[in-house]
């Protein structure tokens, strides 16, 4: 019998998503670019990283390494490599991998592997996003805690022609914010589907990503006001920014009808904005304009295109007029752009960068609504996760006098009313909180960030089922969601008694904060795992906070006496005394 040289490798599988139809669209091109990455990235990177090439096929390529560390490792930067040549080139001219990696015994064969590590290997390719890796459970387990990189669970996976399911790992390269997967809600005969994908930014400087992001974000907003269209919430659609995406990738994974794209291009006081209405079902264009303005005029841009969009999908004139803003939000540009820096910091996790431009915006225009209502928020939000050094009176005292402000000027903008309520629920008043929820709700019905905070109100003023269901749907309604998502979601599991399902939810944010873990360390106490609940509010101490300050902070959101102490008894059982 013949003996067969058996070892033990990391076995990296990549194939470059969508090649066939950018070999249709471009064949030289294509090829050129293919080869481009190979040579200046794929190889050199598999090199360094302690790698051999074991097969190539065209769009394809297998590696082997003597670790999963190199393995990852070398994935990861192959992933941040790619991007960084992607970005700022037409989404056509773009090209990305999906990478997967298994760790396993495999049969070496002179230059090439076999075996079933190699066939899972790539499957995992298959599981991947586009720009992402997936990874194996034996993988995970050998590299946790030995690279600075992210992992998501993704769970136990059914996987083709494999016989049992499999425990996979996303890593999301490029500081990308971590997301979780959920099934996609379809439109009903009445609605129609649209996505509104984050706009480019065209500009020489390439430094007015803050308006593309603002103009995107409008849309969106003004889009979502009529009920006979369903629009994918801006969390959904900004998780493409960057990426490479077809009008068929974003039909199979947002299951939408028409898709919205643009770019916007500044040039000293001149400002270009171009849009396209794609349908997502032939990738035909159904309409498609430029607007030429002076930058004063941004508000006027967005107005025009929101009336010609609906215009465009025959929807009625009448309605389509009515979906015109009644007012700008701001009479000043400098305003305007202020507020929109402001939800970029915050974005990129600056809290305090965000208040300060907030402050910048209200001293611009004092009755700005919609920078009164976020300052608000921030206010309470802060007072709420014990970041602030300002006493706890006047976080209050400015949470208070913000929120009335910014009702005081607009009472019918749903992104105002949303941070109201917020702000006033987190400042304790949440009957107050539920009335002007509900407003928003009634402006706003398909806006997915209101009914998210709708169902938290809910849950937290005693209606655990409501709230849990319209967070449970919420949560399955988008193809991805953000951390935010799964925290309240995981407080209305804990609300309505269903600790394991809470702990899910948390599970699948990575790198929580404190406050985050000590929610967590409820769950698992109530759960009936008090000895992992008391390490983790051990080992995860962050020092300068106080836990028992925070549990009573969050008790406090409830109205019902009963949930109040539901909170204190999970952080007395993980050790917490209050």
């Amino acid at each position: 019998m013949d003996h067969e040289r058996r070892q033990l490798v990391a076995i990296l599988a990549a194939d470059v998503v969508g090649y066939s139809r950018l070999m249709a669209d471009n064949e030289s091109g294509t090829l050129a670019r293919l080869k481009a990455l190979r040579s200046e990235v794929v190889d050199p990177t598999v090199a360094a990283s302690r790698g051999r090439l074991v097969g190539s096929a065209g769009d394809s390529f297998l590696a082997e390494f003597p670790s999963a560390s190199d393995a990852v490792r070398c994935a990861f930067e192959i992933q941040e490599l790619v991007a960084r040549r992607n970005a700022g080139l037409p989404i056509q001219s773009q090209m990305t991998f999906r990478v997967g990696v298994n760790l396993a015994d495999v049969i070496a064969d002179g230059e090439t592997i076999y075996g079933d590590g190699v066939n899972l290997a790539a499957r995992l390719e298959k599981l991947s996003r586009p720009g992402e890796i997936c990874v194996s459970r034996s993988v995970y387990d050998q590299v946790r805690g030995k690279l600075s990189i992210a992992f998501v669970d993704m769970g136990e996976v059914a996987v083709h022609n494999i016989p049992n399911p499999v425990h996979a790992y996303r890593i999301v390269p490029s500081g990308a914010q971590t997301i979780a997967e959920a099934p996609t809600a379809k439109a009903t005969r009445e609605t129609t589907s649209v996505a509104v994908l984050p706009f480019l930014d065209m500009s020489p400087s390439q430094d007015q990503g803050w308006l593309a992001d603002g103009i995107t974000e409008d849309l969106i907003t003004e889009l979502a006001r009529p009920q006979h269209l369903a629009v994918t919430a801006r969390t959904t659609t900004f998780a493409y920014k960057g990426r490479t995406v077809t009008a068929s990738d974003i039909r199979r994974e947002l299951k939408v009808d028409f898709i919205v794209e643009g770019s916007i291009r500044q040039a000293g006081s001149n400002l270009r904005v171009t849009v396209q209405l794609i349908d997502a079902h032939t990738g035909s264009h159904a309409w498609a304009e430029r607007f030429d303005r002076s930058f004063s005029d941004v508000f006027a841009i967005q107005d025009e295109i929101v009336l010609a969009i609906v215009s465009r999908l025959h929807f009625n004139l009448t309605e389509a007029a009515a979906l015109q803003r009644q007012r700008d939000p701001t009479t000043s540009p400098t305003a305007y752009t202020c507020f929109l820096r402001a939800l970029a910091a915050w974005r990129e996790g600056s809290e305090r960068g965000a208040m300060e431009l907030l402050n910048e915006a209200i001293r611009i225009d004092p009755n700005y609504a919609r920078a009164l209502a976020q300052l608000a928020f921030h206010y309470s939000y802060s007072r709420f996760t014990l970041s602030s050094d300002l006493p706890d009176e006047e976080l209050a005292s400015r949470g208070n006098d913000l929120w009335r402000r910014a009702l005081a000027a607009d009472r019918g903008d749903p992104q105002t009313l949303r941070n109201v309520a917020v702000a006033q629920w987190m400042l304790g008043d949440i009957e107050t909180a539920l009335r002007t929820i509900e407003a928003a709700v009634s402006i706003s019905p398909r806006d997915i960030d209101v009914l998210r905070n709708h169902g938290a109100l809910l849950a937290f003023s005693g209606k655990h089922e409501e709230g849990l269901a319209l967070l449970e749907r919420v949560n399955h309604s988008e193809p991805r969601v953000p951390p935010g998502y799964r925290l309240v979601l995981a407080d209305a599991r804990y609300l309505a008694g269903d600790y394991e399902g809470a702990i899910a939810a948390i599970r699948m944010v990575v790198h929580p904060p404190y406050y985050v873990q000590v929610r967590l360390a409820a769950s698992l106490a109530q759960a009936g795992r008090t000895d992992e609940a008391k390490r983790m509010v051990t080992e995860s101490a962050q020092p300068g906070f106080d836990p028992a300050r925070f549990a009573h902070r969050i008790s406090d959101l409830c109205a019902l006496n009963s949930d109040k102490e539901h909170w204190l008894e999970g952080f007395r059982k993980a050790g917490i005394s209050v």
